[in-house]
């Protein structure tokens, strides 16, 4: 295997200034699939053919020259000091103590002077903003991550165990259970639609069974 894959990456603005500073291999640096990467052109390998080691380090170097936002020490949006990528060391941790401190002095805590368990109004079904058609596109949104994941035996016992008694609402008044194996009773003309409609999201989001075996 070849030891020398890595590289460091810069993230440009548009006035081609760094925002961020990387380290990857292969397509790292423009997989589309990650939060807030430029187009293409603002892209920029600064070097290339290091080892894993070399390029932590090159990465730490350069997030110490251009500084980072975060600890009002320069431009980058990085949030640690690079190498690792995750603990911060003890000098970030004091200048993130000194730049928090004293931030949320005066202000009362949120669930001061309330008892038991609180309700946010701010998230999930309980958001009054929330209209029926945003609603629906993060429903939707929620359906197409989850298709093709596989749960655990102890999610599928709490599901089993929460909808027991529980009947389909495109079944309702059918007999399932009455000893033919013939189900064409509950192919109603609504859950043929919802199984057509649920057959072209899958579809559209490349979830089909041959793509999804081809990229296994």
């Amino acid at each position: 295997m070849n030891t020398n894959r890595f590289y460091v990456y810069h993230w440009l603005r548009k006035d081609g200034t760094p925002y961020y500073v990387g380290k990857g291999q292969t397509n790292r640096a423009t997989d589309k699939r990650r939060r807030y990467i430029p187009s293409p052109d603002r892209i920029k390998l600064i070097k290339e053919n290091l080892t894993e080691k070399q390029a932590h380090n090159f990465e730490k170097s350069e997030i110490s020259k251009y500084g980072r936002k975060d600890l009002g020490t320069g431009i980058l949006r990085n949030k640690t000091e690079g190498g690792d990528g995750h603990v911060p060391g003890p000098e970030t941790r004091l200048k993130l103590s000194l730049a928090l401190k004293g931030k949320n002095k005066g202000k009362p805590a949120w669930n001061k002077g309330l008892k038991g368990v609180q309700k946010s109004n701010k998230k999930g079904g309980n958001r009054p903003d929330l209209t029926p058609e945003i609603r629906a596109r993060i429903a939707e949104k929620v359906r197409a991550y989850k298709l093709g994941k596989k749960m655990s035996d102890e999610s599928k016992k709490k599901i089993s165990k929460a909808n027991k008694g529980n009947k389909r609402p495109d079944m309702i008044g059918n007999k399932l259970s009455s000893g033919s194996r013939d189900n064409s009773a509950f192919r109603t003309p609504e859950w043929r639609q919802m199984l057509s409609e649920r057959m072209k999201r899958r579809w559209a989001n490349g979830l089909h069974t041959h793509q999804r075996w081809a990229n296994a």
